[in-house]
């Protein structure tokens, strides 16, 4: 396993592999936080035009703002969602060309699951505690 990984650090070193995958480039990434930035100067340029509005208007303006906003964290959610799943295949493809299974791989964390190994010992041992069995 060790050889396996240092073979895939000179090849990252050498150029034939990338940190974020052929398709995302660190241009990307940088786009992506510009456009994080315009949106955050949105919604506070939001809630200052709300706040000159009358009292009677302001509450109306305020929930058609927030529907705006919560609808662009919806797409931006589902496409960050999306681009884990991505690289989460990315990672198993890798594992899966140095180890030739995925048989010591777990996935762990509810919200953002961490790739850890476990040894085949150790999954076994966990099989047979299990309650399940």
């Amino acid at each position: 396993m060790e050889g396996g990984l240092l073979g895939l650090l000179s090849d990252f070193h050498s150029g034939k592999l990338q940190a974020f995958g052929k398709e995302c480039s660190f241009e990307q990434l940088e786009h992506v936080r510009e456009m994080q930035e315009k949106l955050a100067r949105l919604h506070f340029g939001l809630d200052v035009c709300v706040e000159e509005l009358p009292e009677e208007q302001k509450k109306a303006v305020a929930d058609r703002n927030l529907d705006q906003l919560l609808a662009h964290a919806g797409v931006r959610g589902f496409l960050l969602r999306r681009r884990l799943r991505s690289v989460r295949a990315e990672y198993e493809e890798v594992v899966r060309e140095i180890e030739g299974d995925l048989s010591e791989l777990q996935w762990r964390g509810l919200c953002l699951p961490r790739p850890v190994f476990v040894p085949k010992y150790l999954k076994l041992k966990q099989r047979l505690e299990s309650p399940d069995n």
